[in-house]
């Protein structure tokens, strides 16, 4: 399982301290006001050079 970060209720989030000659993969979900989880989002990935 990869790791999960948990960031509130939030518009933004900025990564810190990510590690040169790494690629990353990120995906999002979100939470109605009810507390259901939607669907992950398609994957994308970064780069860090």
């Amino acid at each position: 399982m990869e790791p999960t970060i948990s960031v509130g209720k939030v518009i933004s989030y900025q990564l810190t301290n990510l590690a040169k000659g790494t690629t990353y993969f990120f995906t999002i979900t979100a939470y109605d006001s009810a507390g259901n989880e939607s669907p992950h989002s398609a994957k994308v990935s970064k780069s860090i050079f």
